[in-house]
């Protein structure tokens, strides 16, 4: 009897403790649907945070990007347009649902003309990726966000 009654009691604290939590709470769930972001297109442009550059993002593989390792390449250009070389480039995706970033980071190569290829971007489960470029060419400091969302 006293073994009934104990279980009792946790199961209506662990219904009630199950109740409590937030389902629309977007740092525990993902959303049934794809969120408002980005739609890949080879030479998707984003003018930057601060209006310094922009950033093409010209290829991805797999495209569009999907889970498992992908390889990006960026192309950077001043705010006229005049490509930008010997930049240093940091990647840093995030899946702000579960408050986490990739297992590992991405190593990035200048290619030449502006060029600049980021692998791997290890996107290693679906749902929104938000991926901040920064950028430093200089000392001319930038940023823009690519946010995709990757099927499972």
């Amino acid at each position: 009897m006293r073994l009934t009654s104990l279980l009792c009691a946790a199961l209506v604290c662990f219904v009630g403790c199950v109740e409590d939590s937030d389902p629309a709470d977007p740092m525990t769930m993902e959303p049934e649907a794809p969120p408002a972001g980005d739609t890949y297109v080879a030479g998707l442009e984003k003018a930057g945070a601060e209006g310094l550059l922009r950033v093409r993002l010209i290829d991805a593989q797999p495209a569009p990007p999907a889970i498992g390792v992908n390889q990006w390449m960026f192309e950077i250009v001043d705010s006229a347009g005049q490509v930008l070389e010997d930049c240093a480039l940091d990647l840093d995706p995030r899946m702000p649902a579960h408050g986490h970033g990739t297992n590992t980071d991405a190593d990035i190569t200048e290619m030449g003309e502006g060029r600049y290829e980021a692998t791997p971007v290890d996107l290693f489960m679906p749902g929104l990726w938000v991926t901040q470029l920064s950028v430093d060419c200089g000392g001319m400091q930038d940023s823009v966000i690519y946010e995709f969302w990757i099927e499972g």
